[in-house]
């Protein structure tokens, strides 16, 4: 049984303990990297609940899509992992799957944005 401070429930306040229960999900998921197979070849990520929120900075530039070597440093994969991607020819339907299923793996649940606005309904008259 988690321990009510570990999973951020507070004891006697009534307020989420944030703090808390990241640091319990940091310490679960620091023995679990994400582990795959591409073209051949193993890699290893650290898992996502690791994973500096700074990291997605790399990201940010929309102009040249993104800067997806320093991304992947800023998580912490090994040096070389990047460069050993694309040389295996990682396309980005990869990059999706690859990022899908590591959000499952650490339990995150699905991290991307809002799913798309229901269509209108028709009206009756």
């Amino acid at each position: 049984m988690t321990a009510a401070r570990s999973n951020g429930r507070a004891d006697t306040t009534g307020v989420f303990d944030l703090s808390a229960a990241a640091s319990a999900a940091i310490a679960e998921a620091e023995g679990r990297p994400f582990v795959f197979a591409f073209a051949g070849d193993m890699y290893e990520l650290p898992n996502q609940k690791l994973w500096p929120l700074t990291a997605t900075d790399a990201l940010a530039d929309p102009e040249d899509g993104g800067n997806m070597k320093e991304f992947f440093r800023a998580i912490g994969a090994k040096d070389g992992t990047y460069e050993r991607l694309v040389g295996a020819g990682m396309r980005m339907a990869h990059l999706d799957t690859l990022m899908t299923q590591a959000t499952k793996d650490a339990g995150l649940g699905d991290t991307k944005n809002s799913s798309r606005p229901l269509s209108p309904a028709p009206i009756r008259t």
